[in-house]
């Protein structure tokens, strides 16, 4: 693995927060694989902490990492840049509207394996969450 060399700004926060002003920069992209396992680690830690979500020893952990979308051929982040990385193995990709259409993206971290795979947030079980286990990682984009 190489050294992750980007500096970040990620918090967590509830995913009813997600349209507050104050997460209006919370739209930046993640840009490699190696940045995408440093979010899985912080949120795995993050929940493993709160002691109510995820508390059985098969829950496959997840939170919305974004929104993207697809355009000339390719998957972009919200921000616009593209999301160049490889999904990780055993992980299927992800089949975004080809209208361009904005899609929230759900980080879901497979208890066995540990990948944390990406989908699109009607193929996860995101919104029969409780509420209080609904959740968004905000990587601001640098402002």
């Amino acid at each position: 693995m190489g050294i992750l060399s980007v500096k970040m700004f990620i918090k967590i926060d509830q995913y009813s927060q997600f349209n507050d002003p104050s997460n209006r920069y919370c739209n930046g992209s993640i840009r490699s694989l190696d940045e995408n396992i440093y979010v899985r680690d912080f949120a795995e830690g993050f929940f493993a902490g709160l002691q109510i979500c995820f508390t059985g020893p098969s829950d496959n952990e997840m939170y919305m990492v974004g929104r993207a979308y697809w355009s000339n051929g390719y998957i972009h982040w919200e921000d616009g840049e593209p999301m160049d990385y490889q999904p990780a193995t055993g992980c299927n990709s992800l089949n975004l509207p080809t209208d361009g259409s904005m899609t929230p993206i759900i980080a879901v971290v497979d208890y066995v394996s540990q990948n944390a795979c990406l989908y699109r947030i009607q193929d996860t079980t995101f919104y029969s969450l409780s509420s209080n286990c609904q959740y968004f990682l905000c990587k601001q984009d640098g402002h």
